[in-house]
């Protein structure tokens, strides 16, 4: 269903649900993906749900999960989950979120959800002490992905169009990205 990869190793998850190191056959964790719709974007489009940091220890997954509330009949929302492949623990990190991102170190991971504000945004986990801070000015963000040093976001304006952004020591940045002008 989906292949990452780490410094030395490729992980996979198959269509089972089950993580593993490609070519070995120990489970180092599984997760529940029945419906077609769930396998097909992680399939498809891994990257707004997957992520595994550059050395193969965590692995970061937005699910749909089971809603809160049965009766009256409620959506499913997607949840972060971390997963310790070496340790063999799981977190849930975060409702409504998704877009999970290593950093180059594998110190930190980004991703997007739901503020007290309701509004989605970034924020950053510490793996060391287990912390999390919101990042201000990325209200609306869709899509997060480290560059060498920098986390860089997409954010989606009210107007529907998109803007790039790129997170400095203590701001955000907007990118321009591609294009001299309009039609371009």
């Amino acid at each position: 269903m989906a292949l990452l990869l780490s410094q030395d190793k490729v992980y996979l998850l198959d269509t089972a649900g089950a993580v593993r190191v490609l070519g070995e056959e120990d489970v180092l964790a599984e997760v529940r993906c029945p419906e077609e719709y769930c396998q097909g974007s992680l399939l498809f489009w891994p990257r707004p749900f997957l992520a595994l940091d550059p050395t193969g220890r965590y692995f970061a997954i937005s699910l749909q999960g089971e809603p809160g509330v049965v009766t009256p009949e409620t959506d499913s929302v997607p949840s972060l989950y971390l997963v310790d492949l070496e340790g063999g623990e799981a977190w849930h990190l975060a409702t409504t979120a998704g877009a999970p991102a290593f950093s180059p170190d594998g110190r930190k991971l980004a991703f997007a959800a739901g503020s007290v504000e309701k509004v989605r945004k970034a924020f950053l986990y510490d793996l060391e002490t287990q912390a999390v801070e919101p990042l201000e000015g990325s209200e609306g963000v869709v899509l997060l992905s480290w560059g060498p040093s920098d986390l860089i976001a997409v954010v989606e304006l009210a107007d529907e169009t998109y803007r790039f952004l790129r997170r400095t020591e203590e701001d955000w940045q907007e990118l321009s990205i591609g294009g001299s002008g309009e039609g371009s």
